[in-house]
């Protein structure tokens, strides 16, 4: 059953991933192309039928989703005023699985010192304000989600 579980969040990532790299390409094939190359010349098969329990494959799909919030808000798909709320979940839960997701940490941070330096540019202090207020909201949402996991730690 672990297995089963495991499998869906794997391909539940390789969706993410396909999304990705659709949005980079128009051409399908290399899209699934990708996919199967990540699943087949990587340890996610391993990690996905021998070893199920690990947290390498729910790390995955969260860190996929991180990419793609981040390409999604790159391209004006998504409202910035969401931003805070989605990177901080996301992120969260990615650090919960494995600490080592804090590296993924580094495309909310490039995206908010972004749109800071951008919006201050255009108008001094007082257009930061809602930028400062999304990293108010990523940080406490982060904290938020993984508060649980430090209790137990």
């Amino acid at each position: 059953l672990v297995s089963m579980g495991t499998l869906f969040y794997a391909m539940l990532a390789m969706y993410v991933i396909y999304k990705i790299i659709n949005r980079s390409t128009a051409d399908r094939l290399t899209s699934i192309l990708v996919c199967i190359l990540c699943f087949a010349a990587t340890p996610m098969f391993f990690y996905t039928f021998r070893q199920p329990i690990t947290a390498h494959i729910t790390t995955l799909l969260f860190t996929s989703l991180i990419v793609l919030a981040f390409t999604l808000f790159d391209e004006d798909c998504l409202d910035t005023k969401f931003s805070g709320i989605i990177f901080g979940v996301l992120f969260g839960m990615a650090v919960i699985n494995r600490w080592t997701a804090l590296f993924i940490g580094i495309l909310p941070i490039t995206y908010f010192g972004f749109i800071f330096f951008r919006n201050y540019k255009m108008g001094g202090l007082k257009t930061t304000r809602p930028i400062l207020l999304q990293i108010l909201v990523f940080i406490a949402t982060f904290m938020i989600t993984i508060s649980p996991q430090i209790i137990l730690w």
